[in-house]
């Protein structure tokens, strides 16, 4: 056990001895340089300068007016290449022919609720006329007045001084003459203006 430990030593002692070789330390030292350098070189003052510079030269070109304008100008074109009249002229044409035909809707609408009012009209009409006093007067009834008045009982008929019968062609008069009529009360006073 004792030599086991003592070869596996030295097989370690023997790694660690090849990678410690002159030309081995001398690649892995000139590769740390080069990695070196070029890490000083990016930490330069004039280096630093000089990446700002290019960036800012870079975003005034993009802010100058004649970009700006370019630019404007570019997104312009882009939008008139997709600009089609036709399309507005069709578009115009087919909500003409919308507007049109709810237009057309819309007045026959309104001429058949025009309709419908007339007819309601007609047939109020109707029953006015059929309930009228001149339609009862057609059926065989008369209408009685005494003094002018409309008689409706008996005894406003034996008080009046003349009656008056109504039929369906025309007035009788029956019994004296119609008394003239009395004047309301006492005429009213006109006041001063003093």
């Amino acid at each position: 056990a004792l030599t086991a430990g003592v070869q596996k030593r030295n097989v370690r002692l023997a790694n660690m001895s090849g990678a410690l070789r002159p030309g081995t330390l001398r690649r892995a030292l000139q590769s740390e340089q080069r990695r070196f350098l070029a890490l000083v070189g990016r930490f330069r003052p004039d280096a630093l300068g000089l990446d700002q510079r290019r960036k800012l030269e870079a975003a005034t070109v993009r802010f100058r007016p004649e970009v700006l304008l370019q630019d404007h100008k570019r997104k312009l074109d882009a939008l008139t290449v997709r600009f089609r009249p036709e399309a507005l002229v069709q578009d115009q044409m087919r909500k003409s022919q919308l507007f049109q035909v709810l237009a057309r809707r819309l007045s026959e609408a309104g001429q058949r609720q025009t309709q419908g009012w007339r007819k309601q009209v007609a047939g109020l009409e109707r029953l006015h006329e059929t309930l009228s006093y001149k339609s009862t007067l057609a059926r065989g009834y008369a209408v009685v007045r005494g003094d002018g008045d409309v008689v409706t009982t008996k005894k406003a008929a034996q008080d009046a001084a003349s009656l008056e019968i109504e039929f369906a062609d025309g007035r009788m008069q029956v019994g004296g003459k119609p008394s003239p009529r009395k004047a309301s009360g006492n005429p009213p006073e006109q006041g001063t203006l003093f």
